[in-house]
């Protein structure tokens, strides 16, 4: 049933993106939540009378869960559609935030991050099942690279504004509220969610699990799926492992950076996305074509990360420049998203973004832990106090990973084949036709 009358063109452009609005919206609060325990780090060890490595497993139990539920995501979203997932999805995340609030043990705490990285598990693949069957595929890369960049200011507002409410009502409390915002968009997502329209060229039409999981067969057996989740990988690293974790100790240790400096020189690389989301996939949606840009922002990205790794004590206005830089040629990232659904049919949308999204998520689960382990490798077995004491040389050697990722991606890209598809050609059309 649909909410306005069939007639009324108008009103249905208006419903459409008003949907892809609250998909978007689940996005933001994805990121949100995933960050916002980053600042009750010691409130939550005052409370529980724990360490800092047992509140950050805690915290990662979000990533163990939403890493492999990429798969079934997929799956399911291609067999039910959005409507019901993300609205029992965003039930899902809000109730794990309400009981993180509540946790009186460790147990319990464990339970509830696990239940909002599953529910969150759901944001990222239906947002862009929404957007790919509300809306024509010349517009598809643009706006998954606005989702993302408000995705990324959700991650920031996650911190800061987070952190000032946490100050002000203690972080029980700074979770009920993040946990009644997770059920109030439950509750807008299953009113106003609704599958596309019959005559919409990307309509939905539901399929059994039978031929979902065939469909899934051959994503995971075409060459060209794991070659475009490779140098999604490749891309994203640097912002997952790099920006996320490693950045902050190498800029102090190797460019002299006080902590606060370097945090906003690392997270600057965010900014980067914020920008660069939209203008590449702007761009790539105007020229038509997802292969050059993947090429160039690869290749730009390595030649723009590589001297803030290899050299040393730059002026931190220049780290100001090039890390955000980075930030905008990683962001070419989404276009690999883009490519996937253009690899594959229709109907396999969701198992095809949901199977990229999933390497890519175990991409960033395994660098993050490998960048530490090159550090111990090359550590000299100096100790500063009871601190391991790493040397620039062993920082240097260990996050030269970072530029060579960019440089992969660069030579995989070549092995990337354009899909020149008549039926793709037709639908652009048609949609030009509909606007």
């Amino acid at each position: 049933m649909n909410i306005f009358p069939q007639s009324s063109r108008k009103l249905k452009d208006v419903l459409r993106w008003f949907i892809w609005y609250l998909a978007v919206s689940f996005f933001f609060y994805e990121f949100f939540l995933r960050v916002s325990p980053s600042v009750m780090i010691e409130s939550l060890m005052a409370t529980f009378s724990v360490g800092a490595g047992t509140i950050g497993a805690i915290s990662a139990i979000y990533f163990y869960i939403y890493a492999p539920m990429q798969l079934p995501v997929g799956l399911l979203m291609d067999r039910f559609g959005p409507r019901k997932l993300l609205s029992l999805a965003a039930a899902v995340c809000g109730i794990g935030g309400i009981i993180f609030g509540a946790a009186l043990n460790l147990e319990i705490l464990a339970a509830a991050r696990l239940l909002m990285g599953f529910g969150s598990a759901f944001a990222f693949v239906g947002l862009l099942y929404i957007t790919s069957h509300w809306f024509p595929r010349k517009q598809l890369a643009l706006l998954i690279g606005i989702a993302n960049s408000t995705a990324m200011i959700g991650a920031v507002a996650g911190e800061g504004p987070v952190s000032i409410l946490e100050h002000q009502i203690g972080w029980r409390y700074t979770m009920f509220v993040i946990g009644a915002m997770g059920i109030l968009l439950s509750f807008f997502i299953f009113i106003v969610v609704r599958q596309a329209p019959k005559e919409s060229i990307n309509s939905h039409k539901k399929i059994n699990f039978a031929e979902a999981w065939k469909n899934l067969k051959k994503i995971l057996i075409h060459p060209s799926s794991w070659l475009n989740a490779l140098i999604a990988i490749s891309l994203y690293t640097t912002t997952s492992a790099f920006a996320a974790l490693w950045g902050v100790p190498f800029l102090i240790h190797n460019h002299g950076m006080s902590q606060t400096l370097a945090g906003f020189a690392s997270s600057s690389i965010y900014i980067g996305w914020i920008v660069g989301g939209p203008l590449v996939g702007h761009l790539s949606d105007r020229f038509k074509t997802r292969r050059p840009f993947l090429k160039l922002c690869s290749l730009l990205g390595g030649l723009t990360l590589l001297p803030v790794i290899l050299f040393m004590d730059f002026p931190p206005y220049l780290i100001f420049i090039l890390l955000p830089l980075v930030g905008v040629f990683s962001s070419a990232e989404l276009l690999n998203f883009s490519y996937a659904i253009d690899l594959h049919p229709e109907k396999a949308t969701g198992s095809a973004v949901a199977f990229t999204n999933f390497v890519i998520m175990m991409g960033a689960a395994i660098f993050q832990p490998l960048v530490g382990w090159l550090l111990d490798f090359f550590w000299d077995g100096k100790y500063m106090g009871i601190i391991k004491d790493y040397s620039h040389n062993d920082y240097k050697l260990s996050m030269i990973c970072f530029p060579l990722c960019f440089f992969i991606a660069f030579i995989l890209s070549f092995f990337l084949k354009e899909k020149d598809d008549k039926r793709t050609k037709q639908k652009t059309v048609l949609s030009r036709l509909s606007f």
